[in-house]
């Protein structure tokens, strides 16, 4: 079973979520600021973000929908059987939870319902929630409606270590070392890269669709442009391990740590900034290897980035490195954290 995306940035800003144990985590999207804490239950498997909305899912199979203002438990959901992972529609709405052989549809206020999904051990959501993509241990991904009705099914090479939906129209799905785009309808597939070597998971798309990002192995993240395929942001922690990512609003790129710390990548100002600290928690420090590169992505709007350079933190520092693939990206990771070059101190 691969290991769950465990890190939640709300797509319009407001909240970013990390944990650590059983402690969920949460920020404001805006400054990093601690804003609201809670200890749950059992082991924590599923976290998502959408509409002022957070939910937090626990590996016995409870569900539980958060005010993201102020924390308050808006409602539960005990689904009766234990759950492995979970996927949010952008608006929170609405929760597609991975239970054995089967996917369990929740959402506030209505019974929850399962679709049958043998061996399924990943799903993503459409940006309108409209249909669903199931990945499953045979390699095989299933589209389907919301309602359950089949829209089409294509097999990779390997297992599906995780799914998710571009806004520029495809599903992105990680399988063995590769990643690959999926058509809309799941009629055709096509490799966008291959990482040899690691087993790519915690698929992620940016907003606007111009880049998807992953997680390479427990220390490594990385972020490409679409279509071209240039390396746009590549983070080696050296001392910390990554629990999860996800693209907040604009070119945004969150990166949550085991612990319950989180990065944010501002990429069009080249920053690289932390969360800050819940009072009575450890503050923690650590290195990152950094490259950020916004000159490799199509022109964005006005406001890709929530707060300018000059109100991003003076200690992320950022370097170009160009013409680096993922397999060369592994390759010298060993010879950036010797040599010190485009080391960011999270402080």
């Amino acid at each position: 079973m691969p290991a769950p995306n465990l890190f939640a940035y709300d797509p319009i800003g407001s909240v970013l979520v990390v944990f650590d144990g059983k402690e969920l985590l949460v920020h404001r999207g805006a400054d990093e600021a601690p804003k609201w804490r809670h200890v749950v239950d059992a082991e924590i498997v599923g976290l998502g973000a959408g509409g002022d909305t957070v939910i937090s899912l626990e590996s016995q199979g409870k569900l539980t929908f958060w005010s993201g203002a102020d924390g308050a438990s808006l409602e539960t959901i005990a689904l009766g059987e234990a759950a492995s992972a979970l996927a949010v529609t952008r608006n929170g709405s609405a929760c597609a939870i991975v239970v054995a052989d089967a996917i369990t549809i929740a959402s506030r206020g209505k019974e929850p319902r399962k679709l049958a999904a043998p061996g399924a051990i990943a799903a993503a959501w459409s940006r309108d929630g409209a249909r669903l993509a199931i990945g499953d241990a045979s390699g095989a991904v299933r589209i389907v409606s919301a309602a359950g009705e089949a829209v089409g099914a294509i097999t990779l090479d390997a297992a599906i270590t995780s799914l998710c939906f571009s806004p520029a129209g495809f599903w992105i799905a990680t399988s063995g070392d590769c990643v690959f785009r999926v058509a809309e309808n799941g009629s055709t597939r096509e490799q966008i890269t291959r990482a040899e070597g690691a087993t790519p998971d915690c698929v992620c798309a940016s907003t606007d669709g111009s880049m998807l990002a992953m997680r390479l192995n427990e220390t490594l993240v990385i972020a490409l442009a679409l279509p071209s395929r240039d390396t746009v942001v590549q983070l080696g922690y050296m001392d910390r391990k990554v629990a999860g990512v996800a693209f907040g609003p604009g070119r945004l790129l969150g990166v949550g740590l085991v612990g319950g710390d989180g990065n944010i990548v501002d990429i069009p100002a080249k920053q690289l900034r932390r969360t800050d600290t819940f009072q009575g928690r450890t503050h923690n420090r650590w290195m990152v290897s950094t490259v950020i590169k916004p000159e490799v992505l199509p022109a964005g709007p006005a406001g890709s980035g929530v707060r300018s350079a000059a109100a991003a933190p003076p200690e992320a520092a950022g370097a170009t490195l160009a013409g680096l693939s993922i397999t060369g990206w592994l390759g010298i990771v060993g010879a950036l954290i010797a040599l010190a070059v485009a080391l960011s101190f999270c402080r």
